[in-house]
This record gives structure tokens, C-alpha cells and sequence, in this order.
């Protein structure tokens, strides 16, 4: 029988695991019209995680067999505005035996732009990484398997 989780039920399962580097889970929001500086937050809701703890944190999102996200269907990084001082990393998961999706953000300095390479976990990481490296980060993803910029490395 499929069960695909709720973002509710995903935040929960992780939490009960341990699920590495686990922040918060953060939900779009209405701006609070008592405080005209909040805009309020829209778009998909995400799992913030420690830069650092990524990789344990993809493999235990990988490896329960509640969760069985054996997918990354997309890696990006972002610069939400120069004045900012983080880029957020950005991961889309998917399971394909359950159904369920998430989506992780992880805030990354911009002076020491680096995170933990994924690829042990998600191979597809390897080209996501090396175009991100590319476009955005000041320096490679390291342990990077490949810095070579051809789609077939």
C-alpha cells in the first residue's frame, strides 16, 4: 500500500529519526497586518538544514524506508540579494515508491561558499554541484568528483 506523507508528516519523521543538521521547517505565511515590515513568505514550504550536515541529512531522507526519497530531481543555489550576506542552497527531493516530495534549504556564507558534496548519496548531484560551483559559489563544491564542465563528466 502507498502512503504518500504530508510536509507535516515528513518534518515529523525526520525529527524522530534524528535526521542530521535538521533546523526547522518553515511553511508559507500571510503577512502579520499588525507589523508592516512582514511581507509574509510564499512558495513551496522547505526543511532548513545545517550547510555542513547536508550529506547525512540527504542520506537519512534517502535511506528511511518511510521517507525513501531516492531521487534529486534538482540542486540550485541562489543569491536572495547582495546585500545578503548567504546564498541558500537549494534540494528537491522525490520519492518515487511513496509519492511524496521536499524541498531543503540550506544557508550557506558568502565569504566561505562551500558545501559538502552530495554525491555519495545522489549521483545526480555531481552535475548540479559543478553548475552551481560554476555560476554562483566562489570556489568548487569540494571532494567534487569532476570539475570538468562536459555533461557527459
Amino acid at each position: 500500500m502507498r502512503f504518500v506523507l504530508d510536509f507535516e508528516q515528513i518534518h515529523g519523521r525526520l525529527k524522530a529519526i534524528g535526521a542530521p543538521g535538521l533546523l526547522a521547517a518553515d511553511l508559507p505565511r500571510e503577512a502579520d497586518p499588525e507589523d508592516k515590515k512582514d511581507k509574509g513568505r510564499a512558495g513551496d514550504a522547505f526543511m532548513l538544514v545545517e550547510s555542513g550536515e547536508i550529506v547525512g541529512f540527504l542520506a537519512a531522507c534517502r535511506d528511511d524506508a518511510e521517507l525513501a526519497f531516492d531521487i534529486l530531481v534538482d540542486l540550485t543555489a541562489t543569491d536572495p540579494d547582495t546585500a545578503d550576506e548567504h546564498f541558500w542552497v537549494g534540494y528537491q527531493l522525490l520519492s518515487t515508491t511513496l509519492g511524496h516530495r521536499l524541498a531543503i534549504k540550506s544557508i550557506v556564507p558568502k565569504e566561505d561558499a562551500q558545501v559538502p558534496t552530495a554525491t555519495a548519496v545522489y549521483r545526480a548531484a555531481r552535475w548540479h554541484e559543478r553548475e552551481c560551483a560554476e555560476r554562483l559559489l566562489t570556489s568548487p563544491t569540494p571532494q567534487s568528483p569532476s570539475e570538468r564542465r562536459d555533461a557527459g563528466a
